[in-house]
Order: C-alpha cells, then structure tokens, then sequence
C-alpha cells in the first residue's frame, strides 16, 4: 500500500499565478532586457583549501568556510589577505568543547576591527574570533537561545540583535535579540492560490534559499534556488520589493506524507538550482544565477557562470557572464573585485575585474 499522497504540480498552472503587474514592490525582468557583459577572471590556489561552501570578505580579507564533509582535525576558516594574496590564518577548531564549532556557516563582522563573528548551525553557536592572533580556537561564544532554533537563516542587524528566516513561522522575516526576544515580524509568505494547503513550513520550503544582509545599509536580500525570485528587505522603510525572472513559474513539487503531517517536497531530478549566493554593496546586489540541476552539476562540475546586478530597490542593471564555474561571491569595493570559489576539482579563488555599473 502507498503510504504517499503525492501532488505533482505541472508548470502550465503555475503560470497562471503570476499574471501580476509590475509595481514599485514587485517587479519582473527578462534576460533580454539586460545589458551582457562577459568578464573573464585570474585562479587564485591555496593548498590550505579543501572543501569550501563558502565566501565572506571583511575589509582586505577572504574568509573561506569549509564544507561540513572536511576531515575534523582540519580548519573551519581560513583567511586570506588579498593585499598581497597570501594565506594569513586558520581558524576554528571543530568540537563540542567551549570555543568549538560543529561547523562554519555564516560569518560577518566583529565587535571591533581586529575580531569576527562566526555562526555555527549544527551546535545553534555563535563564536567571535581575533583575526590576528594565531590560535584557532574563538575567543568568547554563546549559544542561541532555544525558543530560536527554528530560525535557521540568520544575518546580523546590529551587534546585538538578528534578521532571521524561521523554519515554521506565518512572517518572512523575523527581528529577535541575542537573548532570544522577538522584536518584531515582517512581511507573510506569499500564499499559492491553487495550492492554499501549504502552510508556513512548506512556504519556507518553498522559498528556500540565501539569506544575506548589509548591516552597514540595512539592506537585506533573500535569493529562492528553486525558483527565481530575489526579495530585498529595507530595514530602515520596512519594505520588501520582489523581483521575479526569468522564469516566473513554480518547482515541480510533490506532498509528501499523510494528512497532517504531509509536507512540501522538491524532487532533484525534475528541478535546476536557480540562484547559488548573493552579496550586497554599498550601491548594488550581486546574484549569482544557476539554472543547472543537481545531476548536471556533478557529471560537469559547473554550478553558475551568470550574476544578475540589482539596485538596492530592484532595479535590474546587467548581466555578467563568468568564464569559470564559482558557488559563492564577494565584492572588493575598494579594488573594484569580484570574487568566487571555483567548483572545479582544484578549489581555489576566482579573481574577477568588475566592469563599470552603470
């Protein structure tokens, strides 16, 4: 007996969900109505580099996180100063002792110039290193509270409160302290007319993806990978503006389970991965575009060669098309820079000159 209530949703119907207009909120973009540029880049190698997920950048430095699947008596982070691109620290040893981590998944400033934060996931930590001592453990932790597991999303707001994305909550966007109080709500998922069984947990599933912030602008971006959609949080107006395309239709998605407890599931096999990461600048937001499967990816190793650039209110500006696979990226503003990890089978830095952004 089948023990699944499987719901597949055909992409003819979903169209018709978004015959919408464009607003000052809400906006559509066709990838023929960008300005293309191809931008070439120079590889940067490290031997120190494993396994990386992830890209961060602090004034001249690199961050790099390792993948969780890395050996345990290595690095979590490593630094790289790209003034003279050399490999300045390792960081993070991975434990349950104080200072340790179970993994690396967020990093972002410090309380002060010469210190960063880093957010471990698995152990619900969060950790403050001295960029320039030489020992690897953290320097002082706390742990998320637990009426905050849920918010599984995390980009800081100040030095001592949060924007985060709850795994079963009504609001896109939740705004809580480090004590674990709830400040406040913003905005609600969106509902699916054909579909208004999902509840907040399958919308969150839904809408998966990166969760970023510039805590310096207080502009914040969350980018779907099943679906492209980019939505920019203002904090300062407390206004989302939407951005959906190319593709303006759902993800193939099934129910998987009985009754109550049937949840949203997403097949590989019948999905791309649409956006990969994003970065937000003074002036812009930077997404890095996909469109490539799961199985594609791991017979070719290319994940994403396109960026989409946006203003901080949606504005679509360019296309920038990469020479070389990356999954993740950081912008030097002061050296006008991009920068990616390679998805190659040697992962190092991808080192991009930025056209002019007009």
């Amino acid at each position: 007996m089948n023990i699944y209530r499987i719901y597949t949703i055909a992409f003819i119907l979903i169209l018709s969900c978004y015959e919408k207009e464009e607003s000052q909120n809400y906006k559509i973009f066709k990838e023929t109505d960008l300005k293309s540029i191809n931008i070439s880049s120079t590889k940067r190698d490290f031997d120190e580099i494993l396994n990386p997920s992830k890209i961060e950048i602090i004034e001249n430095y690199i961050f790099i996180l390792e993948s969780n699947r890395g050996s345990s008596d290595k690095p979590a982070i490593h630094v790289i100063d790209t003034k003279s691109w050399s490999y300045y620290r390792a960081k993070g040893i991975r434990g349950t002792g104080p200072l340790e981590l179970a993994g690396a998944q967020v990093l972002f400033e410090g309380r002060s110039s010469n210190s960063f934060w880093v957010y471990s996931s698995q152990d619900k930590k969060f950790l403050e290193f001295n960029l320039h001592d030489s020992s690897r453990l953290a320097n002082y932790e706390y742990k998320q509270p637990s009426s905050m597991f849920k918010v599984v999303r995390i980009a800081p707001l100040s030095d001592t409160s949060y924007l985060g994305i709850s795994v079963e909550n009504e609001h896109r966007l939740i705004e809580f302290t480090k004590d674990g109080e709830e400040l406040n709500n913003y905005g609600e998922w969106e509902k699916v007319s054909q579909h208004p069984y999902l509840d907040s947990f399958d919308l969150f599933r839904l809408n998966d993806g990166w969760f970023k912030g510039n805590s310096r602008y207080k502009i914040y971006a969350h980018a779907c990978i099943f679906r492209d959609r980019l939505e920019i949080f203002d904090y300062q107006t407390k206004e989302f503006i939407t951005v959906d395309g190319p593709d303006l239709g759902l993800p193939t998605f099934k129910m998987m389970g009985k009754g109550n407890s049937a949840s949203l599931y997403i097949p590989l096999e019948e999905n791309k991965y649409r956006y990969r990461d994003l970065t937000i600048t003074s002036n812009y937001i930077f997404a890095l575009y996909g469109g490539i499967g799961e199985f594609e990816f791991r017979e070719t190793s290319v994940l994403a060669t396109k960026i989409y650039v946006f203003t901080h209110n949606g504005k679509r500006l360019m296309q920038l098309n990469l020479d070389r696979s990356i999954e993740g990226i950081v912008v030097n503003e002061e050296t006008n820079q991009l920068y990616g990890l390679t998805t190659d089978e040697n992962p190092g830095i991808a080192v991009f000159n930025l056209p002019l952004i007009e």
